[in-house]
């Protein structure tokens, strides 16, 4: 069975303070344990919006942020601000080995400064929406 890929709780968080406005089945929510905080990756039944929230199904303190799948957030980098995420494979057959490559670029600009090797797929798409919250938005 193929498992949907989520953002970080890092990288929702910042998908939050640019403007994501989608709503989700998932979001992260706070738990505290022992006096310590832990984030964890829960599930609703229904998609999750920021004025939605009410208190009733969850409590509203524990709550943090939506928490989109990788595809979602590329989707929303593109279509609200025109910013486009390909991954490119490099193959290393000598080693037996593949990497990712994300290559981030928009209507007037490329940016190869995000393209440092990552292991997987998901950890290069990662990267790459993390660059443009950070570097483009």
């Amino acid at each position: 069975m193929i498992k949907e890929d989520y953002v970080s709780f890092e990288t929702a968080k910042l998908l939050e303070e640019k403007g994501f406005d989608v709503p989700c089945e998932h979001y992260y929510a706070k738990e505290v344990l022992f006096d310590k905080d832990y984030i964890h990756l829960l599930y609703t039944d229904e998609p999750l919006h920021n004025s939605e929230i009410k208190g009733e199904n969850i409590n509203f303190q524990a709550w943090e942020c939506t928490a989109p799948t990788l595809q979602m957030a590329i989707k929303w980098l593109r279509e609200e601000h025109k910013i486009f995420i390909t991954i490119g494979l490099c193959t290393y057959p000598i080693l037996n080995k593949c990497t990712w490559i994300p290559q981030v670029e928009t209507l007037n600009d490329c940016y190869p400064n995000v393209s440092k090797e990552y292991d997987t797929y998901e950890e290069a798409c990662e990267a790459a929406i993390k660059y443009c919250l950070e570097n483009l938005i």
